[in-house]
């Protein structure tokens, strides 16, 4: 199978097993009294933004629990051009992050979450870029049908549809908005879903946009304070927690119990948004529904609850399907009603490909006052009816099935001879002695698979090898090749031999001395037809473990690079490779924290990790020891850091402030000026502002008098930035700040931005 066809495969494989839910957790009374109320509303409202922490939290907070809209954010990418607060993964990786703590924010405010497949490649300048690398018409037909689907009365877009929006993305999620709410009420587009008439666009704008807005009689505004009795505090405060589950976007806020405005201006449209954002309720049958279940709940009648809430599920499946959003969300109250636990999961994961595993439905009233029967239960392998229903007692029932692919069971229950439906999606459910029970998304993973030593091997001096290991489910001798890729096409192939131990088994290879200078790729073909993969594994407490299968690779980055070595001091910041990636070519490294002001004395030069100054406090009271290191003889290399608007004066021994300009377009025009930190140690060419990936840099300094420009950038807009690397003399040493996106460049194996990382830190010593 060709290696580009196989990575393709693999895409798709991931997307699908995203949709699946993994958790099962029950609703409490408040948690389903206010889901009760949101279908007995029969507002619908759609949020629609680019990113992951796009939304406004607070206004999503409020439309869910004191409108009791069911409100969904439709969040155009997942965010895997973004950077990361709390550790090291980038790209899709950290997409899988900002997936879920969309996903926790809305456990959090109410809200639910949705997604199209627009892939988040940084921060764009204008939206004619956008078009160009997103699919229009496919992100227009993904965005209608969810629409469709979803059926909202307003649409509310949190960016405008101009250069206002400050962002690409956000000015194309504008735009899309709009042309999908007509796009969706045309019944000659997408004969597959049914026409649905949207009431209106409105963008939710603030006077951080417009200070004119409080005296506009256009503007509409809308007061977010109150007092959630069910929830038990201020819709205000749930929108701060949600927001606050956006960690990897260091994205955490102080709770503000206080009021809130808002406004809105209408995009498109003819619909009364200041109407409809009172409170009246709905009217249609399944409103009404919903309405009686909830008053019947409030007078104790638990009977006729149930009753109620069961004939609104079984109008739901007249329109929706079992595994869609809000029918589980009916489902959850359902469950809730009638006290009954009921799932379906695994008890291994991950799960291999093809193995059989033993997959369990388990349903067990917990509320033996409530009498229920089961009619059927459909599984992957497994299809029990009975006729009539048997009555299930508190012990429940277990039901276990042999299968390969646990998906989801539908099981038919009945209460008093009312049947209705369950749709539960396989989990994975594990035991740890020092968590106790918990879930997890299965995830199906390869029976051979394989890692690379090192994300990046760095090939810079004669007999460098490139480890790897390579994990088989039994004891064999098979047979497997290292192919060495550029791009599409095979550079080199190195066939390899011999007994596989079960589990993993680890190589070296000495890489090929014929190598070409360039940037190439390393994967392993297992019998001359299967690609192996890696199996990468990303958890942390506030979005649980989630795992992703991905083409086995490293990428080997053949350069020239200069023997000389220093000792470099090293101080992290939120997430870059710098560090390893100078120790992998032979650099001593020491790590330099607020406890350690000796170490300042042991290096030639002191390299500050991405934004820094933005997560090590200290740093921004340390100006006295900077200014020392470098009147001392010092190099101080600072890399990005993320400024406001205002820009962020730096306490460097030159004074410098972070600006906001940057140059998105990472093949734009590089101009290297004749200065000696582009000639020594490594003399800098052309080729290496090669292969750059995403940006050519960020937040480049505002005010930098007393350093000089290094390079200069022109983007094809014509306009040139001078500032992206300067450099100052200070005492006996120097200070150079630059913005170019290097910590983007290592893990990508540019080798041209590790040349110009070592002319950086070896500049004057």
């Amino acid at each position: 199978m060709p290696l580009q066809k196989f990575t393709a495969i693999i895409v798709l494989l991931l997307s699908m097993s995203q949709m699946a839910q993994a958790q099962y957790r029950p609703l409490n009374q408040s948690e389903a009294l206010a889901e009760m109320q949101r279908f007995g509303s029969g507002k619908r409202v759609l949020y629609m933004a680019a990113h992951p922490d796009d939304e406004n939290t607070r206004l999503i907070a409020w439309l869910s629990n004191a409108l009791d809209a069911e409100t969904t954010y439709l969040s155009l990418t997942r965010g895997s051009g973004g950077q990361n607060l709390i550790g090291d993964e980038l790209g899709p990786d950290l997409g899988i992050i900002r997936e879920h703590e969309l996903l926790a924010a809305r456990g959090v405010d109410g809200g639910n979450q949705r997604f199209t497949d627009a892939h988040d490649f940084g921060y764009s300048k204008s939206v004619a870029e956008v078009w160009t690398k997103w699919n229009h018409e496919d992100l227009q037909l993904q965005a209608v049908r969810t629409i469709r689907e979803l059926k909202p009365d307003f649409i509310i877009t949190r960016f405008p549809p101009d250069e206002r929006a400050g962002h690409g993305h956000h000015t194309a999620s504008a735009e899309l908005a709009m042309e999908c709410a007509e796009l969706a009420a045309d019944p000659n587009y997408d004969a597959q879903t049914a026409p649905w008439e949207v009431q209106g666009v409105w963008w939710n704008t603030s006077i951080w946009w417009d200070a004119s807005l409080k005296d506009d009689p256009e503007a509409v505004y809308l007061d977010l304070s109150g007092f959630d009795p069910l929830l038990g505090d201020t819709y205000g405060a749930i929108g701060d927690a949600a927001r606050s589950m956006h960690k990897c976007q260091g994205f955490g806020v102080a709770i503000d119990r206080g009021p809130r405005e808002e406004y809105f201006k209408k995009l498109w449209g003819g619909g009364d948004l200041a109407g409809y954002l009172k409170h009246e309720k709905g009217s249609d049958a399944n409103s009404l529904l919903a309405q009686d279940a909830v008053f019947a709940l409030s007078i104790g009648d638990r009977d006729q609850a149930i009753r109620k809430w069961a004939s609104l599920g079984r109008n739901l499946l007249d329109e929706i399907e079992p595994s869609s959003d809000r029918y589980t969300r009916w489902q959850q109250v359902m469950l809730h009603l009638v006290g009954i636990y009921a799932e379906y999961y695994t008890q291994e994961n991950p799960i291999v490909w093809g193995d059989t595993v033993e997959a369990t439905v388990a349903l067990q009233p917990l509320d033996t006052s409530v009498h229920l029967s089961i009619a059927a239960v459909v599984t992957e392998t497994k299809n029990m009816g009975m006729n009539p229903a048997a009555p299930l007692n508190g012990e429940g029932i277990v039901l276990k099935a042999q299968t390969t692919a646990p998906h989801s069971a539908h099981v038919r229950l009945e209460y008093d001879s009312i049947p209705f439906v369950v749709h539960l999606p396989a989990a994975a459910k594990l035991v740890d002695r020092a968590v106790g029970e918990y879930r997890e998304k299965i995830a199906f993973v390869p029976g051979y698979r394989a890692k690379f030593d090192k994300t990046v091997t760095w090939y810079y001096r004669k007999n460098t090898t490139l480890g790897y290991s390579i994990y088989s489910p039994v004891v064999g001798k098979k047979q497997w090749a290292v192919v060495f890729t550029e791009g599409i096409n095979q550079v080199e192939k190195v066939p390899v031999s011999g007994v596989l131990q079960k589990g993993w088994n680890h190589f070296e290879l000495a890489l090929p001395k014929d190598l070409p200078r360039r940037n190439l790729s390393a994967s392993i073909l297992l019998d001359g037809e299967h690609w192996l993969q890696e199996v990468i594994k990303i958890s942390y407490p506030h979005i649980g473990t989630h795992y992703r299968s991905a083409l086995a690779q490293t990428k080997v980055s053949v350069l020239e690079l200069d023997k000389k070595r220093i000792k470099i001091g090293y101080i992290e910041g939120a997430g870059d490779v710098m560090d390893e990636t100078l120790e992998a070519v032979g650099y001593e490294l020491v790590r330099i924290t607020e406890d350690t002001p000796e170490l300042w004395g042991e290096v030639d030069a002191v390299l500050v990790g991405i934004r820094a100054f933005n997560t090590e406090a200290w740093l921004m009271d340390s100006g006295d020891r900077l200014a020392q290191f470098v009147r001392n003889g010092g190099n101080l290399v600072v890399t990005y850091t993320t400024a406001s608007r205002a820009g962020m004066p730096l306490p460097l021994p030159v004074s410098l402030t972070v600006g906001r300009d940057r140059v998105t377009e990472e093949d734009a025009a590089v101009t290297q000026k004749n200065v000696r930190v582009l000639q020594e140690p490594n003399t800098l060419e052309a080729a290496d502002f090669e292969g750059w990936v995403q940006e050519r840099g960020l937040y480049f300094p505002s005010e930098y008098e007393g350093y000089n420009p290094v390079i200069s950038i022109t983007e094809s807009t014509g306009t040139v930035y001078e500032n992206s690397t300067v450099i100052a003399e200070y005492g006996k040493g120097s200070v150079i700040y630059t913005g170019l996106s290097i910590f983007r460049e290592l893990p990508a194996g540019v080798p041209g931005a590790l040349r110009l990382l070592q002319n950086l830190l070896h500049y004057d010593l």
